[in-house]
């Protein structure tokens, strides 16, 4: 979700990084020309390429985090009930 907000803000920025305010004269010209010429879908340049990086990513993350986070929790929730001299 975040890779299809931020998309058309990275489009731009990078339009303008790149090609720089030779053809752009600032941010709202930049929208105005990429939208005239390539329509709505030319803010969603490189979508795909960052999805097919993304997902992945989420998708291995997200299962990895849970199961660390229940175990770590588990086990100083265990430490905790223990006292000074059981740790022993």
């Amino acid at each position: 979700m975040q890779s299809v907000l931020a998309n058309p803000l990275i489009v731009i920025k990078t339009r303008l990084e790149v090609i720089g305010f030779n053809e752009y004269k600032g941010v709202s010209d930049a929208v105005t020309k990429i939208y005239a010429r390539e329509g709505p879908f030319g803010f969603f340049t490189g979508l795909r390429i960052s999805l097919i990086r993304d997902v992945p990513f989420a998708g291995m993350f997200y299962p990895v985090y849970s199961f660390f986070r229940k175990e770590l929790t588990d086990k100083f929730a265990m430490d905790e009930k223990m006292t000074s001299t059981q740790r022993m």
